[in-house]
């Protein structure tokens, strides 16, 4: 009996002993095998925050990194391969005495296909303009829509390039006033120029109407009366355009002059006759130079004298002239149609003050 005993108890012993060592072993691989983590960046370059995905991998697997392009077309661009060609901007400007600081920054980004695909970065420049311990902030696009006057080439709001001319006073209110000259990108166009005066009702800067013309022909500040306030000089591209839109890029056109009255920029080329006689002798002077080699340079350099002559009242002696010089160009068969749509063209464009 004893013996029967003993036999059963080291029957239970094995049975607890292979029990402990099964519950081990399951114990054993039911401990977690490290995982990796792969991250999958698509970067933004407009706004530099990447989105992140985590998602659990084999362990055999490693970390991996991969760079979505937004477009097919812009993946050098984004991968740093292909950076932008152009660079940002920062240029400063100071009045005379000192009391105004004006710096203008531009950041150069991608934003849409037009920009990656075609190389054409989308940027705004910004206008810091600093007076005592003031800071006026202003948007070039904002500027350019607002003073546009209905362009199409302007109202897209990017500018190629931007400057500032002389701080003073244009108008002896007491307030210095800021010329501002923005060249915009399109098919022969376009330069606008506006002026940023100190508005006393609002308490901050804004823009006024804006000059626009072709050709980077921006109407510069000159002090036309020996008076120490200048007026806008610059040339009717629009004019020529119209009679010969594919010759005016050659800028042969007739003179305009615009006075800053009460925050605008108003046409008031008649009130300087001196300026237009001696545009007037220009482009004649012009028309017997050898470097008008065809006809239809020299018809538009004698529009622009015609409309000169306008401007003085002397349309008589003007076309007189215009028909004299007109019968000596040898590639032209019509100058009394030319003529006549050269008036036409004048008259269009007589909103002069």
């Amino acid at each position: 009996m004893k013996k029967i005993l003993t036999l059963f108890s080291i029957f239970i012993i094995l049975c607890l002993c292979s029990c402990t060592k099964v519950e081990n072993a399951e114990k054993s691989e039911s401990i977690e095998t490290p995982q990796y983590i792969s991250i999958t960046s698509t970067t933004n370059l407009l706004n530099p925050i990447n989105s992140l995905t985590s998602t659990e991998t084999p362990a055999t697997s490693q970390a991996t990194m991969t760079i979505t392009p937004t477009y097919p077309c812009s993946a050098l661009y984004e991968s740093g391969i292909f950076p932008p060609t152009s660079t940002p901007t920062w240029k400063q400007y100071r009045d005379l005495s000192g009391n105004i600081t004006v710096t203008i920054t531009r950041d150069i980004y991608y934003d849409d296909y037009r920009s990656y695909c075609l190389d054409h970065p989308a940027s705004d420049f910004v206008i810091d303009i600093n007076k005592g311990s003031e800071h006026y902030i202003l948007s070039a696009v904002n500027i350019l829509r607002n003073s546009s006057e209905g362009s199409a080439d302007t109202q897209s709001g990017e500018a190629e390039d931007i400057d500032v001319g002389p701080i003073q006073d244009l108008d002896n209110d007491g307030y210095e006033e800021i010329p501002l000259y923005l060249n915009t990108m399109g098919a022969s166009c376009c330069t606008t120029t506006v002026i940023i005066y100190y508005d006393t009702s609002s308490h901050y800067y804004q823009s006024s109407n804006g000059i626009i013309t072709k050709y980077t022909l921006f109407a510069k500040a000159t002090d036309m009366k020996d008076d120490s306030v200048p007026a806008f000089v610059t040339w009717n591209t629009n004019f020529s355009t119209d009679l010969r839109a594919s010759d005016a890029e050659d800028g042969i056109a007739p003179i305009q002059v615009y006075k800053y009255i009460n925050h605008s920029l108003i046409l008031s080329t008649k009130k300087y006759p001196k300026a237009i006689e001696e545009d007037a002798q220009f482009w004649l002077n012009y028309y017997d130079s050898p470097e008008l080699l065809y006809g239809y340079d020299k018809e538009l350099t004698l529009a622009a004298y015609l409309s000169d002559m306008y401007s003085l009242g002397k349309q008589e002696e003007g076309e007189k002239v215009f028909t004299q010089k007109c019968a000596m160009i040898s590639d032209v068969t019509d100058c009394p149609e030319f003529l006549k749509k050269a008036i036409a063209t004048i008259e269009k464009y007589s909103n002069d003050q």
